[in-house]
């Protein structure tokens, strides 16, 4: 007798081919019996389609010296070619047990991607693994591929992996011609491919969740290291000219300080290249024969610096800027930039004395509608 599901016998339709497959006795429980089992017994059951019958047909011929599990899956998969007797017009599914094969890639995966992924399903061991020569009939070839999602459907969705096309009969032989991974794995598998730099950019985005967690998020507060609200509030007064501050260890520490009056290019050289730094800075200059003080504050991030840093840096800005105003020191301007050679009395001017542009009116030109001219005047 024949079913179209492992319990219950209603018919699998498949109107693309027009034509029903059914599913034997023997078959289902054979699987049954292997799916059950923590590590089966047997490592592979072969399954055709007979044209005729319009059925699935389970090979009970095979000996169980080739279909029986090893511990070595390489031995065993080599078996399958075993069970092709002409493997230029043969066509055959497996339903092939690789849980210790994707055991051992994922353990290679963690190793080199340092990923510890824990929600892959534990009962997805089976590989739905089918071989069409290209040198079959059509017929044949149009059969395995629309009957190809009966067996997973059937027998259950969460026990299977995947499915993997084989066309080449070389690659029933060799099993380092088995390349199969898993979808919910393959991103893993480019990690392998990854240069160390690419790598620790990506380390470097999964870290940014621990600084932002939502979308809404307008900055995080560092706590100020001892010496930054002294100088603050030493900038804040006049008493010097320049403070220098980047984050370390989650709080704000003083990088460099100046009592010096400093021309705005002097500060370049005292800015790391690939780093982001904060600065106060008082730009005393002369403008118009007038002396002038005021208070910049400039937030330097190299676009080379690392994904992290930037991030920290961007949400740490404006918590600075309020716990500065607190002690005192409200900047005149806030300037951002990428580049440290932006710092300029070019760059500063253009904030201290911004051109004044003369507004230029027009009168308006008042535009005839579409259509409508001097108005004529009826005889």
């Amino acid at each position: 007798s024949f079913h179209t599901t492992p319990f219950q016998p209603l018919p699998l339709s498949f109107p693309h081919m027009h034509t029903n497959f059914a599913i034997p006795d023997n078959l289902i429980n054979a699987f049954r019996t292997l799916a059950q089992q923590d590590t089966p017994s047997q490592r592979f059951l072969q399954v055709t389609v007979n044209h005729e019958t319009e059925s699935f047909q389970l090979n009970e011929s095979l000996s169980e010296d080739v279909t029986n599990l090893t511990p070595d899956f390489g031995s065993d998969y080599a078996n399958l070619q075993k069970t092709i007797e002409n493997p230029d017009k043969d066509c055959s599914y497996y339903m092939l047990w690789v849980g210790d094969y994707l055991a051992k890639m994922r353990g290679e995966q963690q190793e080199s991607t340092n990923d510890d992924s824990s929600n892959r399903s534990s009962q997805q061991n089976w590989l739905l693994l089918w071989y069409v020569s290209p040198k079959s009939s059509v017929k044949d070839r149009m059969l395995y591929a629309s009957s190809l999602s009966i067996l997973p459907d059937t027998f259950g969705n969460h026990h299977f992996v995947g499915n993997y096309q084989i066309t080449d009969f070389s690659e029933l032989q060799n099993v380092e011609e088995f390349q199969f991974v898993p979808k919910s794995d393959r991103h893993l598998e480019a990690q392998k491919y990854m240069t160390n730099a690419e790598r620790e950019i990506q380390q470097e985005k999964k870290s940014i969740s621990s600084v932002v967690t939502t979308s809404n998020v307008k900055g995080v507060a560092f706590p100020l290291a001892d010496g930054v609200e002294d100088a603050l509030k030493r900038l804040s007064n006049k008493e010097i000219n320049l403070v220098v501050l980047r984050v370390e260890e989650e709080q704000i520490e003083l990088d460099d300080i100046s009592e010096q009056a400093l021309n705005p290019e002097d500060i370049q050289a005292k800015l790391p290249e690939k780093l982001p730094r904060f600065v106060f800075y008082v730009y005393k200059h002369e403008h118009d024969g007038e002396s002038q003080a005021p208070v910049f504050f400039v937030y330097v991030c190299p676009s080379s610096s690392k994904v992290n840093q930037r991030m920290i840096y961007s949400t740490t800005k404006m918590p600075l800027q309020s716990q500065a105003a607190e002690l005192g020191l409200c900047a005149d301007f806030a300037i951002e930039t990428s580049d440290r050679a932006d710092v300029s009395k070019d760059l500063l001017n253009t904030y201290a004395h911004p051109v004044e542009r003369e507004e230029t009116s027009f009168a308006k030109k008042k535009i005839k509608r579409p259509g409508k001219g001097r108005r004529r005047v009826a005889q």
